[in-house]
């Protein structure tokens, strides 16, 4: 702590004080700039996991869905294996039938040669007596899976019953009595859509994501068609394909509410906002109150009429120190105005205050370096002049106290005049009151002798 900390000069250069709108402002702008950068992070890193669980969610129940279109083409495989071994011919149908048949699945059917001849159930589904290799709509397809030996599925197209379904039709061989292979007919199951993708869809809608299914019409068609839908558009979905009956599938997913939680950004964004306020205003107030207390502390030690140290602001200067550097010669000044009470008596105490200020001015602006200066009381000030002996302060010293001392009042000029001891020592093996003691007894020799002057007396240290 040195010996200007609490000067008027000092405490106007107070930057964290006149900074104390920015700081708070640039401590708000910074706070908001990282809760934005926190936002963006925290919506990067939600969204990375939200697309990964959204992409294993769509190859779980893309394969789920397979699965539950797979169960189709294997009623189309049993009817196959009970063709075989009736060797062709149609026995029972019906009661089989009847017991493989699910909710999911509108009908199945035999065609022989491929015209369909067998349906169950029948009612309501009379109209699927067709020959499907003739067929504008049909024929192709059903050429392609006979031909090529392969399950196809075809659709979605319109139900006559209402909804829409897809066609699993399964060519079906046999061998004859010189073991040549030869086109029996087709086995055929026709599923319900959405029924066969009841489990899925609602675990999907439990889950919280939009969906939607899609497929190619056929082998020979690469354009997707929606199978089914939640009905929202989806934006940038996670897609899972697969391929069944020689058509590929699409399975697209997103999450209701879009990839990003908009709950969770504002939440944050308020949050690191009013965190940002709350703390611009809480530095706002340290530094005020930091500004208090530097007030107040100042206001203690400084002597308010002059504005050098007062008693204690002094005393406490000078033990620092002393304990700070305990082997610095020091020179002790003490100093008062001449006849200050009939200033005052005269004059008044306005002039006397305004005779103090000048004086105290007089010093700070002679020894403001290196140099601790106090008014005791009254009109008695001391100072130590740090780092320096009688050798090299005497010259300063005197010239100060041979400087032109005037008043005014009224216009009208009025000289005063000042005495002044002062005493060399070192700090060594000395305290505060000693040191003072020695200067105060060369102020004393002035005085005692009526002069007005400069006085040396020096006594050594023991």
């Amino acid at each position: 702590m040195n010996s200007q900390e609490y000067s008027d000069e000092q405490y106007k250069r107070d930057w964290l004080y006149r900074c104390r709108f920015i700081i708070p402002l640039i401590i708000l702008v910074a706070g908001i700039v990282l809760t934005i950068f926190a936002m963006m992070t925290s919506n990067a890193t939600h969204r990375n996991i939200t697309e990964l669980k959204a992409k294993l969610n769509a190859t779980t129940y893309a394969n789920q869905m397979a699965d539950e279109l797979k169960r189709a083409a294997v009623m189309t495989k049993s009817l196959e294996r009970v063709v075989q071994y009736d060797e062709g011919k149609i026995k029972h149908f019906e009661e089989l039938a009847a017991e493989m048949i699910i909710p999911s699945i509108q009908s199945l059917q035999l065609a022989p040669n491929g015209v369909v001849t067998d349906i169950y159930p029948l009612e309501g589904n009379e109209a699927g007596k067709i020959d499907l290799l003739h067929d504008k709509l049909r024929g192709k397809i059903t050429r392609y899976g006979i031909e090529n030996k392969r399950i196809v599925f075809q659709g979605p197209f319109k139900l006559k019953q209402g909804g829409s379904g897809i066609a699993v039709r399964n060519p079906i061989f046999l061998t004859n009595e010189y073991g040549e292979e030869y086109f029996w007919g087709l086995s055929i199951a026709i599923i319900k859509v959405p029924e066969v993708f009841t489990s899925s869809v609602f675990s999907l809608g439990n889950f919280g994501y939009d969906y939607r299914l899609e497929k190619t019409p056929d082998p020979m068609d690469n354009t997707f068609h929606e199978v089914y839908s939640c009905g929202h558009a989806l934006e940038s979905p996670a897609v899972q394909t697969f391929e069944l009956g020689d058509c590929q599938w699409r399975l697209s997913v997103m999450p209701e509410g879009g990839w990003t939680s908009d709950n969770d950004l504002v939440g944050l964004g308020v949050f690191g906002t009013l965190f940002s306020l709350m703390f611009s205003v809480m530095i706002y107030q340290v530094i005020i109150l930091r500004r208090q207390r530097h007030k107040l502390r100042y206001m203690a030690l400084t002597d308010a009429l002059t504005r050098v140290y007062n008693r204690n602001g002094m005393d406490e200067q000078v033990d620092i120190y002393i304990r700070k550097y305990p082997n610095e010669p020091c020179v002790s000044v003490m100093m008062d105005i001449d006849d200050f009470k009939n200033i005052n008596d005269t004059y008044g105490h306005h002039y006397g205050d305004k005779v103090l200020k000048d004086f105290a001015k007089d010093m700070k602006d002679t020894f403001n370096v290196n140099s601790i200066i106090g008014r005791n009381g009254g009109d008695e000030f001391c100072m130590i002049l740090k780092n320096c002996t009688l050798k090299t302060a005497s010259d300063l010293i005197k010239r100060f106290s041979e400087h032109k001392r005037r008043f005014t009042v009224e216009g009208k000029e009025y000289p005063y005049s000042i005495s002044i001891g002062f005493a060399e020592a070192s700090t060594k093996d000395i305290n505060r009151s000693r040191l003072f003691k020695k200067a105060d007894i060369a102020l004393y020799d002035v005085k005692a002798h009526g002069k007005c002057g400069c006085q040396e007396y020096q006594e050594k240290s023991k």
